[in-house]
């Protein structure tokens, strides 16, 4: 296999796209029409897919449409068109966004406290209408399901709020309700494992913006900074977040997910820095140093000992992934060149990204589920080495797409797609990756890596 090394690099083009467009009514009339085939599969009269300000995926899946500050609910009878339930900041705003046909019902219930209550059982008594009753069956679609794998019954188990639970099984008893996340947001056959070419158009404009911010934010790292200071460079644009912002050095460092704070940046210290927004999360963690001669003295081998065992890893990742591969086969590969026992990753090496950060994952040990055409795959593997080292980052999306669907993006969105076989190409010519010809990189940033971040022109290449 190529051995990393480092060499003087142009920066990745993170120009950021102007042809966004908004998603048309066309696909969310299409994503209806398929669950509704899942509804029937399952024998399914009603589903009812809730949703919050933190679980919104779902609900913005099917309505173009997420709450802000409530609540949320979507009930999507087999044989007529969808109702949405909403609380009193958003019954008026739904019709703006939503590209289908519905039905919008006032639930003040959903609304934050002490805000007025009126026609306080409207969900209840609207269900009825619709003909829920004891000879029906709902499926109930949050942001989680459950398996075996926690613990004994736990697969009839509900994650959504308990009022809306004991509402439903006063209309239509236990045994006729089942959790139904699985059929948007499982692994293989959720409907949500698949992404658009349309879906992935608005994807990429997030993805630019996400890994733009963190390679502005690797070029202006200084030491006498504070982590705020620095934070300054994540732009955004107005798309919405899919998880907070994270900034550290230091020992604070270690844990990864917290959010800027006032803390200083000093030369040596170790920094990680990431930016989720809807469709797109881009990561690096590396230190603010010129080379090896900065960082700690018993860690100046940490390029050898971490970052070159953690960048095979991500070569061969890369490399691997492809329509038709298993999810095992990856993790496998991934083993073989990383293994988890030495090295410290304990999460799946990568997964599905969507409107939220982490949707599913196909790549386990043991998975049989094969990488489809359309998958939005992350790489995502995060090493927990012991201390003084640290670990490494280089997150970023990328998209699967066989044959038949370049055709269709090349056919339908020709600069989105122009734009990633550049980025194929930089991977390729100037990174030397290995790509199947099925991976397509979303992030501008995909696959660049620099270790030392105040030696701004070095950064990984394979030869």
């Amino acid at each position: 296999m190529k051995q990393p090394i480092l060499k003087e690099l142009d920066l990745p083009d993170i120009a950021l796209a102007e042809d966004y467009a908004e998603l048309g009514a066309d696909l969310f009339v299409r994503r209806f029409e398929s669950l509704r085939e899942k509804m029937e599969e399952r024998a399914l009269d009603f589903l009812v897919v809730y949703a919050d300000r933190e679980h919104a995926a779902n609900f913005r899946y099917l309505t173009n449409f997420e709450p802000r500050f409530e609540e949320a609910i979507l009930v999507l009878p087999a044989q007529s068109r969808p109702v949405i339930f909403l609380g009193n900041e958003n019954k008026s705003v739904a019709d703006y966004f939503t590209r289908v046909e519905h039905e919008v019902v006032h639930f003040p219930s959903l609304s934050l406290l002490d805000q007025p209550r009126i026609a306080r059982n409207t969900f209840k008594e609207r269900l009825m209408q619709l003909g829920a009753g004891r000879h029906t069956r709902i499926g109930v679609v949050g942001w989680k399901y459950f398996t075996q794998a926690d613990g004994a019954g736990m697969e009839s188990a509900f994650e959504i709020p308990h009022y809306i639970v004991e509402t439903l099984r006063s209309i239509v008893g236990d045994s006729n309700m089942e959790n139904a996340t699985a059929l948007l947001m499982h692994a293989d056959h959720g409907l949500r494992s698949f992404v658009e070419p349309a879906q992935l158009a608005e994807y990429e404009y997030a993805a630019s913006l996400a890994s733009g911010s963190i390679l502005t934010i690797l070029d202006k790292v200084e030491p006498g900074q504070t982590e705020l200071t620095l934070a300054r460079h994540f732009e955004t644009r107005g798309v919405p977040a899919s998880c907070h912002p994270m900034l550290s050095v230091k020992e604070k460092a270690r844990l990864g997910l917290p959010s800027p704070s006032t803390q200083r940046i000093d030369r040596g210290d170790f920094l990680t820095v990431a930016l989720g927004l809807r469709g797109a999360l881009s990561s690096r963690a590396a230190y603010v140093a010129s080379s090896q001669d900065d960082i700690p003295l018993n860690c100046r081998t940490w390029a050898q000992e971490v970052v070159h065992p953690y960048m095979a890893a991500a070569y061969t990742w890369i490399k691997h992934l492809k329509v038709g591969i298993t999810g095992d086969e990856i993790y496998q590969a991934v083993e073989k060149v990383y293994p988890r026992n030495r090295h410290g990753w304990h999460l799946n090496p990568g997964h599905l990204i969507a409107d939220d950060e982490w949707v599913s994952s196909p790549i386990y040990e043991g998975s049989s589920i094969r990488i489809k055409s359309g998958s939005y795959m992350q790489l995502d593997i995060i090493p927990g080495p012991a201390k003084p080292w640290f670990g490494a980052n280089i997150e970023d999306g990328y998209y699967v797409a066989d044959s038949s669907l370049r055709q269709q993006l090349a056919a339908n969105h020709p600069a989105l797609y122009e734009r990633m076989l550049r980025r194929r190409n930089y991977m390729i010519q100037k990174l030397g990756y290995s790509l199947s010809d099925d991976l397509l990189p979303v992030s501008p940033s995909c696959g660049y890596y620099r270790p030392y971040l105040l030696d701004r022109r070095k950064a990984f290449v394979f030869e």
